[in-house]
């Protein structure tokens, strides 16, 4: 089995996911957590592989 080791991402970055997944998580827990919505209304980027 492999071990994946994941660099550290900036501080900034990081604050931001986490003040997210505790949003989502409060979404969960009050039962108001739509998944599709939030798919619907998350950034979309590029696909970097060619077509």
């Amino acid at each position: 089995m492999r071990r994946v080791t994941r660099s550290a991402l900036p501080v900034a970055t990081q604050k931001a996911l986490d003040r997210h997944q505790e949003m989502v998580n409060q979404a969960r827990a009050d039962g108001t957590l739509n998944v599709e919505r939030q798919w619907k209304g998350a950034r979309k980027t590029k696909c970097c592989f060619p077509s």
